[in-house]
This record gives C-alpha cells, structure tokens and sequence, in this order.
C-alpha cells in the first residue's frame, strides 16, 4: 500500500516558492488500541516536516488550538498563513505596495 508521502515523491521541488505546512498538535485517540493515536500522530508529524523540503522558502506552523480540521478549528491560522505567503510573493514581484489586511 502506498503510503501518504509516497504519493507524493512524484512531485518535483517548487524552489523558492512559498510553501507553508500546518499541522495540528492533536492526537487522535482510537479506542481498543492504546498508543496507536500517538504512532499515527508520528508518522504524520514526519511527513508535514518531509514538506518542508519540497521548497527551499517553507515555513512550519503548530495550529496548537486545532484538531484535524484545521481551516475550521482554526481559521485564522490558515488566513495568517495566506496573507504571509501573499506578502512574500508581493515583495518578491516588486510590488511590496500591495495592501493586505490581516
């Protein structure tokens, strides 16, 4: 079976393009198998940090408030990371004018 991050060795690196990973700190609890949540939430947390290397401008960010869903248990991590990402590639194209509201 093909794991998570083996589907995606097929992707070639982005460069310097932004690229922010989110992981959530919580850790799933199955019932009937202790100690599975926290193999899983290894695992897991191994292939957010592999990411990282697809681009050489990767940022990492604990949504620490948020379970799995983190675009609805967090909102506003995921817009911080948006308006970041939106930044950096105004900057980066000359127009660091551009209005942004957090």
């Amino acid at each position: 079976m093909e794991t998570s991050m083996q589907s995606f060795s097929v992707i070639p690196p982005i460069g310097n393009l932004p690229l922010v990973v989110i992981e959530s700190e919580a850790v799933m609890q199955v019932p009937g198998m202790p100690g599975l949540g926290e193999e899983l939430k290894a695992r897991s947390h191994a292939d957010q940090l592999d990411l990282l290397s697809y681009s050489t401008n990767a940022s990492y960010v604990l949504a620490e408030s948020s379970g799995h869903n983190i675009p609805n248990d967090a909102p506003e991590v995921v817009v911080a990371a948006v308006i970041n990402v939106l930044r950096q590639t105004a900057a980066s194209t000359g127009r660091p004018d551009v209005q942004l509201q957090p």
